[in-house]
Order: C-alpha cells, then sequence, then structure tokens
C-alpha cells in the first residue's frame, strides 16, 4: 500500500497553502493507494484528487461498475483542524492483458475547496504530484 500525506494550510519551506509528501512516489499496478488529508484551514471542508490522463481511473466508483480519475473526501473535524481520506488503488499502465507492460508517470492534481465540488466552484489552492506505476 502507498501513503500519501496531504497537508492543507500547514506551514512549509516551500510556503505551498497544499502540498503532498511525498510528491513523487511509486507503485505497483493493483496496490492500494491511500490519501491522508490534514488540514490546519478553518476555511477548507473537502478535497479532491483528479489525474489529468483519463486511462489513469486510480478510483472505484460506488454505483456501478465504471472507475473514475477524480475523487473527492469531506473533511471532518473541528475549526482549523480537519481530516479525511481517499481509497484507491494503481490501474495497469497502458497494456491489454497478454501484452507486455510498461511503466507510466502520472500527474494528479489536488485541489481544496471550501465547499463541496462542482461546475463553477474554484478551489483555495492547489498542488500537482505525481505516481509512478510498474508492473511487479
Amino acid at each position: 500500500m502507498l501513503v500519501l500525506d496531504v497537508f492543507v494550510g500547514v506551514p512549509n519551506a516551500q510556503n505551498k497553502k497544499v502540498f503532498v509528501q511525498p510528491e513523487i512516489a511509486g507503485i505497483h499496478s493493483g496496490d492500494d493507494v491511500l490519501w491522508r488529508i490534514f488540514s490546519l484551514d478553518s476555511k477548507i471542508s473537502h478535497v479532491e484528487i483528479e489525474f489529468d490522463d483519463p486511462a489513469d481511473e486510480f478510483f472505484p466508483s460506488n454505483t456501478n461498475a465504471t472507475r473514475s480519475k477524480k475523487c473527492h473526501a469531506r473533511l471532518s473535524g473541528d475549526g482549523s483542524a480537519k481530516q479525511g481520506t481517499i481509497h484507491g488503488d494503481a490501474p495497469r499502465p497502458g497494456a491489454n492483458p497478454g501484452e507486455k507492460s510498461v511503466g507510466k508517470a502520472s500527474k494528479y492534481t489536488v485541489r481544496a475547496y471550501s465547499q463541496a465540488p462542482q461546475d463553477g466552484v474554484t478551489p483555495v489552492a492547489i498542488d500537482d504530484p505525481i505516481i509512478v506505476t510498474v508492473d511487479p
């Protein structure tokens, strides 16, 4: 399992409003990914993760058999100390069953919101880390 920590409103050397540690991480296809979200910003209530490539379907759907490249979490907690999690798993990068597998660097965006993400809602903060996926 790959565990990534997402920090919102936490002082840091880069002076970023949102950042992920580690910023670049590796994983094998099929392995679980857990984003642990920690916020010290009382204005933030939701965090969304979205992969750039539509083929990077890291997230299972709660309603049907399809997968998604995007998922969000509502944070829980009082005042400025909030937390949440987003769970996914790494898809097989760019190979059909029986074909030679390839590795892939998947860029994704983390957005922090003061309300539920939807069309027309502007994120308060953004970060763009990378996950590198390879077949074991």
